[in-house]
């Protein structure tokens, strides 16, 4: 069976940090040792990061809450 080499990174987070430039390199690396990458994003900065080869998909809707596991996040089910 064939190894796997394509990959879809999905991002719609409305903030550019820590785990999008994260993504971004990965992407390139892997990009660079041959494999299909695609990526789906709702920030724009994504287009300044991304190997220009790489293709792209535009996500027009995007996570309204930026640290969605803090409006999730149930103290009492910890206990």
């Amino acid at each position: 069976m064939d190894k796997v080499k394509k990959i879809l990174f999905y991002s719609d987070s409305k903030i550019f940090g820590g785990h999008e430039i994260m993504s971004t390199k990965i992407a390139n690396t892997l990009f660079d040792n041959n494999y299909k990458i695609e990526f789906m994003y709702y920030n724009k900065d994504f287009d300044y990061k991304l190997n220009e080869n790489i293709k792209r998909y535009f996500n027009p809707i995007y996570d309204k809450t930026p640290l969605p596991f803090i409006a999730n996040f149930n103290l009492f089910s910890i206990f």
